[in-house]
């Protein structure tokens, strides 16, 4: 219905916050995206870390900071199947 009015080139959540809130619209809706993901990733390190604490008996701390560079390695990934070595 927006790019009927003329909003064409809308690509994603902050450009649609911007159409229909203006500036300060996009920069909150990037913001809650960041604030949720930042909540999942940090939920997702948790859940990673209670699993080896209880299967090999790590330190949850140790395995929360060792986690953190191998998942920033694998999130440089551009395609999908370049993780494909990774699935179960």
């Amino acid at each position: 219905k927006l790019e009927s009015k003329g909003h064409a080139g809308i690509r994603g959540y902050g450009d649609l916050g911007r159409v229909v809130l203006g500036p300060r619209g996009e920069m909150f809706v990037n913001l809650c995206l960041v604030i949720s993901q930042v909540g999942f990733a940090t939920a997702y390190i948790i859940f990673i870390a209670a699993n080896l604490k209880r299967a090999f008996d790590f330190e949850r701390v140790v395995v929360c900071f060792a986690c953190v560079p191998a998942l920033a390695l694998l999130v440089q990934a551009q395609e999908m199947k370049t993780l494909s070595p990774f699935s179960l």
